[in-house]
Protein backbone atom coordinates (compact mmCIF):
# COMPACT_ATOMS: atom_id res chain seq x y z
CA UNK A 1 0.00 0.00 0.00
CA UNK A 2 2.90 2.26 0.74
CA UNK A 3 3.92 2.44 -2.75
CA UNK A 4 0.79 2.83 -4.27
CA UNK A 5 -0.10 6.24 -1.84
CA UNK A 6 3.73 7.51 -2.70
CA UNK A 7 2.73 6.99 -6.35
CA UNK A 8 -0.84 8.39 -5.98
CA UNK A 9 0.53 11.58 -4.35
CA UNK A 10 3.03 12.17 -7.35
CA UNK A 11 0.50 12.06 -9.00
CA UNK A 12 -1.52 14.31 -7.01
CA UNK A 13 1.60 16.52 -7.14
CA UNK A 14 2.41 17.09 -10.82
CA UNK A 15 -1.13 17.86 -11.83
CA UNK A 16 -1.24 20.69 -9.43
CA UNK A 17 1.77 21.92 -10.93
CA UNK A 18 0.29 21.35 -14.11
CA UNK A 19 -2.54 23.72 -13.62
CA UNK A 20 -0.56 26.23 -11.75
CA UNK A 21 1.57 26.25 -15.07
CA UNK A 22 -0.96 26.40 -17.00
CA UNK A 23 -3.00 29.38 -15.10
CA UNK A 24 0.47 31.37 -15.34
CA UNK A 25 0.93 30.91 -19.13
CA UNK A 26 -2.40 32.24 -19.54
CA UNK A 27 -1.77 35.50 -18.25
CA UNK A 28 1.23 35.79 -20.66
CA UNK A 29 -0.84 35.19 -23.84
CA UNK A 30 -3.56 37.49 -22.77
CA UNK A 31 -2.18 40.76 -24.36
CA UNK A 32 -5.14 42.51 -23.45
CA UNK A 33 -5.09 42.32 -19.43
CA UNK A 34 -2.40 44.43 -17.57
CA UNK A 35 -3.58 42.90 -14.27
CA UNK A 36 -0.66 41.57 -11.66
CA UNK A 37 -0.65 38.65 -10.10
CA UNK A 38 -2.91 38.77 -7.13
CA UNK A 39 -0.17 37.71 -4.48
CA UNK A 40 2.09 40.51 -5.83
CA UNK A 41 1.14 44.03 -4.95
CA UNK A 42 0.77 46.83 -7.50
CA UNK A 43 3.20 49.55 -8.46
CA UNK A 44 3.01 52.97 -9.82
CA UNK A 45 7.01 53.56 -9.79
CA UNK A 46 7.58 53.18 -13.10
CA UNK A 47 10.85 51.40 -11.71
CA UNK A 48 8.82 48.78 -10.39
CA UNK A 49 8.44 47.31 -14.01
CA UNK A 50 11.96 45.45 -14.03
CA UNK A 51 10.80 43.85 -10.55
CA UNK A 52 9.27 41.09 -12.40
CA UNK A 53 12.86 39.15 -13.06
CA UNK A 54 15.09 40.30 -9.94
CA UNK A 55 12.68 38.50 -7.02
CA UNK A 56 12.73 35.13 -8.51
CA UNK A 57 9.58 35.06 -10.10
CA UNK A 58 10.60 34.21 -13.53
CA UNK A 59 6.66 34.30 -15.34
CA UNK A 60 7.99 32.43 -18.43
CA UNK A 61 8.91 29.52 -17.02
CA UNK A 62 5.75 29.07 -14.03
CA UNK A 63 8.66 28.82 -11.28
CA UNK A 64 8.01 24.78 -11.29
CA UNK A 65 11.00 23.37 -13.31
CA UNK A 66 12.74 21.55 -10.29
CA UNK A 67 9.65 19.66 -7.94
CA UNK A 68 12.40 20.08 -5.13
CA UNK A 69 12.89 23.78 -4.56
CA UNK A 70 8.73 23.94 -4.98
CA UNK A 71 8.04 24.23 -1.27
CA UNK A 72 10.89 27.12 -1.25
CA UNK A 73 9.54 28.82 -4.54
CA UNK A 74 6.50 29.90 -3.37
CA UNK A 75 7.88 32.69 -0.84
CA UNK A 76 9.40 34.17 -3.83
CA UNK A 77 5.88 35.57 -4.75
CA UNK A 78 4.95 37.50 -0.91
CA UNK A 79 5.14 40.71 -0.55
CA UNK A 80 7.94 40.49 1.25
CA UNK A 81 10.40 39.30 -2.05
CA UNK A 82 9.57 42.78 -4.01
CA UNK A 83 10.72 44.88 -0.82
CA UNK A 84 14.35 44.87 -2.57
CA UNK A 85 12.74 46.45 -6.23
CA UNK A 86 10.03 48.70 -4.12
CA UNK A 87 12.89 50.56 -1.99
CA UNK A 88 13.76 53.49 -3.51
CA UNK A 89 17.72 54.49 -3.71
CA UNK A 90 17.62 57.03 -0.89
CA UNK A 91 21.58 57.31 -1.25
CA UNK A 92 21.00 58.67 -5.10
CA UNK A 93 18.16 60.85 -3.98
CA UNK A 94 19.99 62.65 -1.36
CA UNK A 95 22.75 62.99 -3.48
CA UNK A 96 21.37 64.95 -6.53
CA UNK A 97 19.22 66.69 -3.82
CA UNK A 98 21.72 68.55 -1.64
CA UNK A 99 24.31 69.26 -4.58
CA UNK A 100 23.47 72.40 -5.11
CA UNK A 101 26.51 74.09 -5.48
CA UNK A 102 25.95 75.32 -9.37
CA UNK A 103 22.94 76.54 -7.85
CA UNK A 104 24.02 78.82 -4.99
CA UNK A 105 27.03 80.11 -6.74
CA UNK A 106 25.53 83.15 -7.68
CA UNK A 107 28.22 86.12 -7.78
CA UNK A 108 26.35 88.71 -8.95
CA UNK A 109 26.48 91.78 -6.89
CA UNK A 110 30.34 91.62 -5.87
CA UNK A 111 32.09 91.47 -9.00
CA UNK A 112 31.70 95.01 -9.61
CA UNK A 113 35.30 96.09 -10.85
CA UNK A 114 34.30 97.24 -13.93
CA UNK A 115 31.45 99.76 -11.99
CA UNK A 116 33.91 100.98 -9.04
CA UNK A 117 36.78 101.55 -11.35
CA UNK A 118 37.35 105.47 -10.92
CA UNK A 119 37.70 107.78 -14.39
CA UNK A 120 41.47 108.37 -14.70
CA UNK A 121 40.67 110.01 -18.43
CA UNK A 122 42.05 113.68 -18.43
CA UNK A 123 40.67 116.73 -20.07
CA UNK A 124 42.83 117.52 -23.19
CA UNK A 125 40.96 121.13 -23.57
CA UNK A 126 42.41 121.96 -19.98
CA UNK A 127 45.84 123.82 -19.77
CA UNK A 128 47.94 122.92 -17.19
CA UNK A 129 48.44 124.41 -14.43
CA UNK A 130 51.35 127.33 -13.76
CA UNK A 131 52.99 127.01 -10.37
CA UNK A 132 51.54 129.40 -7.14
CA UNK A 133 54.13 131.99 -7.76
CA UNK A 134 53.38 132.22 -11.30
CA UNK A 135 50.27 133.19 -13.67
CA UNK A 136 48.81 132.13 -17.32
CA UNK A 137 48.99 133.68 -19.87
CA UNK A 138 46.74 132.09 -22.57
CA UNK A 139 47.36 131.09 -26.12
CA UNK A 140 46.31 133.82 -28.34
CA UNK A 141 46.44 136.85 -25.70
CA UNK A 142 48.02 138.63 -28.45
CA UNK A 143 48.71 137.46 -32.33
CA UNK A 144 52.08 136.62 -31.17
CA UNK A 145 51.47 134.42 -28.29
CA UNK A 146 50.67 130.97 -30.01
CA UNK A 147 51.54 128.99 -26.87
CA UNK A 148 50.61 129.58 -23.47
CA UNK A 149 53.09 129.99 -21.02
CA UNK A 150 53.55 130.92 -17.15
CA UNK A 151 54.53 134.41 -15.92
CA UNK A 152 55.61 135.56 -12.13
CA UNK A 153 53.12 136.88 -10.40
CA UNK A 154 55.44 139.03 -9.09
CA UNK A 155 58.62 141.26 -10.23
CA UNK A 156 61.93 139.38 -8.88
CA UNK A 157 63.39 139.61 -5.71
CA UNK A 158 66.46 138.24 -4.17
CA UNK A 159 66.05 135.16 -2.05
CA UNK A 160 66.94 136.33 1.47
CA UNK A 161 64.94 139.56 0.58
CA UNK A 162 62.52 141.11 3.13
CA UNK A 163 59.90 143.62 3.10
CA UNK A 164 62.80 146.37 4.41
CA UNK A 165 65.76 144.66 3.29
CA UNK A 166 66.90 144.31 -0.73
CA UNK A 167 69.16 141.10 0.20
CA UNK A 168 72.22 140.36 -1.17
CA UNK A 169 71.78 136.50 -2.31
CA UNK A 170 72.29 136.73 -5.89
CA UNK A 171 72.01 133.35 -7.06
CA UNK A 172 67.99 132.85 -7.95
CA UNK A 173 64.68 134.44 -8.45
CA UNK A 174 61.66 134.75 -6.10
CA UNK A 175 58.64 135.85 -7.14
CA UNK A 176 56.20 136.49 -3.82
CA UNK A 177 54.45 138.89 -2.20
CA UNK A 178 55.98 141.73 0.16
CA UNK A 179 59.71 141.86 -0.46
CA UNK A 180 61.73 143.91 -1.87
CA UNK A 181 62.24 143.62 -5.70
CA UNK A 182 65.60 142.66 -6.94
CA UNK A 183 66.65 145.68 -9.46
CA UNK A 184 70.02 146.77 -11.13
CA UNK A 185 70.70 150.92 -12.19
CA UNK A 186 72.62 151.18 -14.38
CA UNK A 187 71.33 148.51 -16.23
CA UNK A 188 74.28 147.04 -18.37
CA UNK A 189 75.42 143.53 -20.04
CA UNK A 190 76.58 142.27 -16.86
CA UNK A 191 72.86 142.99 -15.31
CA UNK A 192 71.37 141.15 -18.12
CA UNK A 193 73.55 137.84 -17.90
CA UNK A 194 72.82 138.02 -13.67
CA UNK A 195 68.85 138.31 -14.00
CA UNK A 196 69.10 135.27 -17.14
CA UNK A 197 70.92 133.18 -14.36
CA UNK A 198 68.64 133.83 -11.88
CA UNK A 199 65.67 132.99 -13.66
CA UNK A 200 67.42 129.61 -14.56
CA UNK A 201 68.36 129.07 -11.47
CA UNK A 202 64.96 128.85 -10.79
CA UNK A 203 63.65 126.62 -13.55
CA UNK A 204 62.48 129.18 -15.49
CA UNK A 205 63.76 132.31 -17.75
CA UNK A 206 63.68 135.86 -18.65
CA UNK A 207 59.59 137.30 -20.23
CA UNK A 208 60.31 137.72 -24.02
CA UNK A 209 59.16 141.07 -25.37
CA UNK A 210 56.14 139.71 -27.12
CA UNK A 211 55.06 138.04 -23.76
CA UNK A 212 55.23 141.08 -21.54
CA UNK A 213 53.35 142.87 -24.05
CA UNK A 214 50.35 140.71 -24.10
CA UNK A 215 51.02 140.60 -20.23
CA UNK A 216 50.86 144.11 -19.61
CA UNK A 217 47.31 144.42 -22.02
CA UNK A 218 45.34 141.66 -20.00
CA UNK A 219 42.64 140.23 -21.52
CA UNK A 220 41.21 143.24 -23.08
CA UNK A 221 44.28 144.88 -24.35
CA UNK A 222 44.45 148.02 -22.70
CA UNK A 223 46.82 151.12 -23.00
CA UNK A 224 47.77 149.90 -18.92
CA UNK A 225 47.99 146.85 -17.01
CA UNK A 226 44.70 149.00 -15.28
CA UNK A 227 42.63 149.93 -17.90
CA UNK A 228 42.88 152.57 -20.81
CA UNK A 229 43.10 155.65 -18.36
CA UNK A 230 46.02 156.59 -16.40
CA UNK A 231 45.69 157.48 -12.48
CA UNK A 232 48.44 158.03 -10.09
CA UNK A 233 47.16 156.64 -7.66
CA UNK A 234 46.80 153.26 -8.64
CA UNK A 235 50.40 152.00 -9.46
CA UNK A 236 53.61 152.98 -7.59
CA UNK A 237 54.87 156.10 -10.28
CA UNK A 238 56.96 159.27 -9.84
CA UNK A 239 53.59 161.50 -8.58
CA UNK A 240 52.10 158.88 -6.64
CA UNK A 241 53.60 159.95 -3.15
CA UNK A 242 53.66 163.81 -3.53
CA UNK A 243 49.78 164.79 -1.51
CA UNK A 244 51.16 162.40 1.08
CA UNK A 245 54.15 164.00 1.52
CA UNK A 246 52.46 167.33 1.43
CA UNK A 247 49.76 165.87 3.96
CA UNK A 248 52.86 164.15 5.96
CA UNK A 249 54.63 168.08 6.45
CA UNK A 250 51.44 170.26 6.90
CA UNK A 251 51.96 171.35 3.86
CA UNK A 252 48.07 172.78 2.27
CA UNK A 253 46.94 171.54 -0.86
CA UNK A 254 46.60 174.63 -2.60
CA UNK A 255 50.83 174.71 -1.93
CA UNK A 256 51.58 171.00 -2.76
CA UNK A 257 53.25 170.49 -5.87
CA UNK A 258 51.42 167.43 -7.38
CA UNK A 259 52.26 168.05 -10.99
CA UNK A 260 51.83 164.76 -12.27
CA UNK A 261 55.43 164.54 -14.51
CA UNK A 262 57.78 164.78 -12.27
CA UNK A 263 56.54 165.81 -9.01
CA UNK A 264 58.15 163.16 -7.38
CA UNK A 265 61.33 165.31 -7.36
CA UNK A 266 60.28 168.45 -6.08
CA UNK A 267 57.93 167.16 -3.30
CA UNK A 268 55.87 169.67 -1.13
CA UNK A 269 55.65 173.18 -3.04
CA UNK A 270 57.94 172.68 -6.19
CA UNK A 271 60.19 175.30 -5.37
CA UNK A 272 63.30 173.11 -4.63
CA UNK A 273 64.87 169.73 -5.32
CA UNK A 274 63.55 167.32 -2.98
CA UNK A 275 62.99 163.65 -3.67
CA UNK A 276 59.70 161.65 -2.81
CA UNK A 277 59.20 158.45 -4.89
CA UNK A 278 60.27 155.23 -3.18
CA UNK A 279 60.69 151.58 -4.35
CA UNK A 280 57.73 149.09 -2.43
CA UNK A 281 57.73 145.84 -1.62
CA UNK A 282 55.75 143.39 -4.57
CA UNK A 283 52.35 143.53 -4.38
CA UNK A 284 51.68 147.03 -2.00
CA UNK A 285 49.62 148.29 -4.57
CA UNK A 286 46.77 145.88 -5.05
CA UNK A 287 44.91 147.34 -8.10
CA UNK A 288 47.92 147.89 -10.07
CA UNK A 289 47.00 143.91 -11.72
CA UNK A 290 44.74 142.73 -14.46
CA UNK A 291 42.63 139.81 -15.52
CA UNK A 292 45.76 137.90 -15.61
CA UNK A 293 46.94 138.37 -12.16
CA UNK A 294 50.33 139.87 -12.56
CA UNK A 295 51.15 142.75 -10.07
CA UNK A 296 53.04 145.73 -10.65
CA UNK A 297 53.72 145.45 -14.22
CA UNK A 298 53.68 149.24 -14.56
CA UNK A 299 55.66 151.57 -11.94
CA UNK A 300 58.00 150.62 -9.65
CA UNK A 301 60.79 148.83 -11.59
CA UNK A 302 61.34 148.90 -15.33
CA UNK A 303 61.10 145.13 -16.66
CA UNK A 304 64.02 143.54 -18.44
CA UNK A 305 62.87 141.67 -21.42
CA UNK A 306 64.85 139.73 -24.08
CA UNK A 307 64.17 140.96 -27.60
CA UNK A 308 65.99 139.71 -30.96
CA UNK A 309 65.26 143.10 -32.38
CA UNK A 310 67.54 144.97 -30.37
CA UNK A 311 71.36 144.97 -30.19
CA UNK A 312 71.75 144.46 -26.59
CA UNK A 313 69.46 141.26 -26.65
CA UNK A 314 66.51 142.87 -24.58
CA UNK A 315 64.18 145.90 -24.18
CA UNK A 316 63.38 148.00 -20.78
CA UNK A 317 59.47 148.31 -20.32
CA UNK A 318 56.67 149.18 -17.83
CA UNK A 319 57.78 152.56 -16.51
CA UNK A 320 59.54 153.21 -12.98
CA UNK A 321 58.75 155.18 -9.67
CA UNK A 322 61.35 158.05 -10.47
CA UNK A 323 60.19 158.33 -14.30
CA UNK A 324 59.24 162.25 -15.25
CA UNK A 325 55.91 161.90 -17.63
CA UNK A 326 54.19 158.14 -16.03
CA UNK A 327 51.42 159.03 -18.00
CA UNK A 328 52.99 158.11 -21.14
CA UNK A 329 56.38 155.85 -19.99
CA UNK A 330 53.67 153.02 -17.60
CA UNK A 331 52.07 152.89 -21.14
CA UNK A 332 52.37 148.97 -21.92
CA UNK A 333 53.63 150.02 -25.92
CA UNK A 334 56.53 152.40 -24.56
CA UNK A 335 60.23 150.85 -24.09
CA UNK A 336 62.89 152.99 -22.13
CA UNK A 337 65.62 153.85 -24.59
CA UNK A 338 68.25 155.04 -21.88
CA UNK A 339 70.29 153.13 -19.03
CA UNK A 340 70.41 155.12 -16.00
CA UNK A 341 67.19 154.06 -14.35
CA UNK A 342 66.04 151.26 -12.15
CA UNK A 343 65.95 148.16 -14.24
CA UNK A 344 64.36 145.13 -12.19
CA UNK A 345 62.68 141.64 -14.05
CA UNK A 346 60.41 138.88 -13.93
CA UNK A 347 60.31 135.35 -15.35
CA UNK A 348 58.72 133.18 -17.60
CA UNK A 349 58.64 129.46 -18.59
CA UNK A 350 57.18 127.23 -20.91
CA UNK A 351 54.29 124.83 -20.69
Amino acid sequence: MKPLLCVFTLIALLSACNLQSGSLVGVEEDSGSASTPSDAPASDDPADSSSGTEGGTDTGTGGCVNVDTLSTDTSDTSPGATEPETEPDTATQTETGTDTEPQTDTDTGTDADTQTEPDTQTDTDVPPACPSDMVLIPAGATAQITAAFCMDRYEASRSDATATSFGSVETIAISAKNRLPWYANPMNAAAFAQFSAACTAADKRLCTAEEWFASCGGPDHTTYATGNSFDVEICNNVATFCDDYCADHSIPPASCNTNISNCGYYCGTGSSYNVCWEITPTGTFINCTNGFGTFDINGNLWEIVTSSSAASGYQIRGGAINCAAPATRLQCTFAATWTDLFAGFRCCRDL
